[in-house]
């Protein structure tokens, strides 16, 4: 599975309600056909939308803790920070 499909797959397990368009626009910056396009030409993410990627994720997680104490939207928080983390560990490994 392609770093891709595998962010994309996080993501949906977080969020059900998320589209491939939607995946594609707001959480990588890119047009809406990004993902399926990749995806059927077994091309992986780059590393610009992997960086989209992660300060997406960063500010969302920052969005659901602001001033509120609910323990669901605390939770989603860290579990977007976690596929950051996952993010940044990929951006790494191929900058290096």
């Amino acid at each position: 599975m392609s770093f891709i499909e595998h962010a994309y797959s996080q993501i949906t397990a977080i969020d059900p309600s998320i589209t491939t368009d939607e995946f594609s626009t707001q959480w990588l910056n890119k047009c809406s056909s990004y993902y399926r396009s990749y995806k059927s030409t077994r091309r992986d993410i780059t590393t610009h939308g992997l960086v989209c990627l992660l300060l997406n994720l960063k500010r969302k997680s920052t969005a659901l803790q602001m001033n509120n104490t609910h323990p669901l939207l605390h939770e989603k928080a860290e579990e977007y920070l976690g596929l950051s983390a996952l993010v940044y560990g990929e951006i790494e490994k191929r900058t290096q």
